[in-house]
């Protein structure tokens, strides 16, 4: 089982906040700014803090006003973003495409969960 398939069927807020705040175990690199842009973007607050409770606040916000699903979508349009990107970069620099292949690997998988994630999300 993966690091990304295990937080997501046996992990909690912490551990999901935890991979995603991890570039290198999710495929992408959240900043402070983005996390602040996106709760200005939904209308929730996210406090200037660490990149953690930031985020760790963010979720927790969005499920007090019933917006997981919105938030779970930002976070896979950022990802789909960056698998652009990566791909983009591998096509136009051919010596740095094995460079990529993890994070695109890793991105398709956290995709698959946040897909997964907002269907459940629009069930509860």
């Amino acid at each position: 089982m993966s690091d990304i398939s295990e937080t997501f069927t046996k992990g909690n807020l912490h551990d999901l906040v935890e991979l995603l705040i991890a570039p290198t175990r999710c495929g992408f690199f959240l900043t402070r700014n983005r996390i602040r842009e996106i709760g200005l973007e939904m209308g929730l607050r996210t406090g200037i803090q660490t990149r953690k409770r930031m985020l760790e606040n963010l979720f927790r916000e969005a499920g007090s006003e019933n917006k997981i699903f919105e938030l779970l979508k930002i976070l896979d349009s950022d990802a789909k973003f960056w698998l652009e990107k990566y791909g983009f970069f591998s096509k136009n620099c051919k010596v740095s495409k094995g460079s990529w292949e993890k994070w695109t690997k890793d991105l398709h998988e956290l995709r698959s969960y946040l897909t997964k994630s907002q269907k459940w999300s629009q069930e509860q």
